[in-house]
């Protein structure tokens, strides 16, 4: 017996096949913080040319859809999903599949659904293709979409299907229309919040209509010379720094950080920068790293740059139950990523402004 069978609730309602498909990379769509990379025949978070010259973790990871997504408006009452994998992320003991591999639909800025593949999927060694469509019959008029890309898994194709005689619309363009560009570890890339869209970027992204884009790379962000120039090249509202877990040791961190820093200042010398530290108290390196960080800021300071801003990390979870916010003493929560977003977000809605 499965649980479908004892519940209906848990059932997601497949696409029907006589619906009419149209690919997500056509107009009126709008993708953000991904695009598709023809050689790679997936979405990517950066130009594969950049990931190449970093390392082959990161090659991988760029096509990790962590902070992309998916916007556009409609008339419809029922809207039809389906995406193609190339291949699945592995099984992770302390993360979700729906967080892992699913897709977060949001209407009219407010969660409505997930959809992922199910474990017989989720098995498989080879490309797989799956569907779900939402009923939107109690949202009223032109309802604006937003689909939240998972946080680990790649992407190959997306479509999208609306009832007949309905139309797909352009979205609402953000508000600040510029992105919060994040560098760093699997914290920034979403690691191990229980869906797309609970992660502490989109929860500022909502709240503040900012859009952002997510470099945050899984173990694997080092401060790569390479990377900060890549971050240097995008017209950014705020860069956010935020790498120091991944770093192999403190001398690692010392010796790259303010040089990281300085690649992206000298390419935008009016965009905010801001230093964020881990907030990890178990490892006992914690204090080291932190220190390195807010040197990096105090001799920004001396040197007259006005456009930058220290957050320690020990005051991001709170003091209260600050324990009940991570799966592993490291990878937020849904808890710990909403208080992240808490803490960073009056620092990020007065830097906007």
């Amino acid at each position: 017996m499965k649980i479908t069978d004892i519940d209906k609730n848990f059932i997601q309602q497949t696409a029907k096949d006589e619906l009419v498909w149209v690919d997500v990379k056509t107009s009126p769509f709008q993708l953000y913080g991904v695009s598709y990379d023809e050689e790679e025949k997936a979405f990517v978070r950066m130009p594969v040319s950049v990931a190449k010259q970093t390392n082959e973790a990161i090659e991988f990871l760029n096509t990790n859809t962590a902070g992309g997504r998916l916007a556009f408006a409609t008339d419809s009452d029922t809207v039809s999903f389906k995406c193609v994998f190339p291949n699945l992320i592995g099984v992770m003991s302390h993360m979700t599949i729906a967080a892992s591999n699913g897709f977060s639909l949001y209407v009219n800025g407010k969660f409505w659904g997930m959809f992922a593949p199910d474990w017989a999927q989720f098995v498989k060694d080879k490309e797989i293709e799956f569907s779900r469509t939402f009923d939107l019959t109690q949202v009223a008029g032109i309802k604006e979409i937003k689909l939240y890309f998972p946080l680990y898994g790649g992407v190959k194709e997306l479509f999208v299907a609306v009832e007949k005689k309905c139309e797909i619309l352009q979205p609402k363009e953000y508000k600040h229309k510029k992105p919060i560009v994040y560098y760093g570890n699997s914290i920034t890339q979403g690691g191990c919040a229980s869906r797309p869209g609970n992660d502490y970027e989109a929860y500022i992204e909502r709240w503040l209509d900012v859009d952002f884009v997510n470099l945050g790379f899984s173990g694997s962000a080092k401060g790569e010379k390479v990377l900060a120039e890549y971050i240097a090249t995008i017209d950014s509202s705020i860069v956010v720094m935020d790498y120091d877990y991944n770093a192999p040791d403190v001398e690692h961190l010392k010796k790259t950080h303010y040089p990281f820093y300085k690649v992206i200042r000298e390419a935008l010398p009016d965009t905010p920068i801001v230093f964020m530290t881990n907030f990890n108290k178990r490892k006992t390196e914690s204090p080291k790293r932190r220190a390195v960080i807010r040197n990096t800021y105090l001799k920004t300071i001396e040197e007259g740059d006005e456009k930058t801003v220290f957050i320690n990390g020990e005051q991001l979870l709170g003091i209260k139950d600050d324990d009940a916010c991570t799966v592993d003493g490291t990878h937020p929560n849904d808890l710990g990523f909403y208080r992240i977003a808490q803490a960073i977000y009056p620092i990020l809605k007065d830097i906007l402004k």
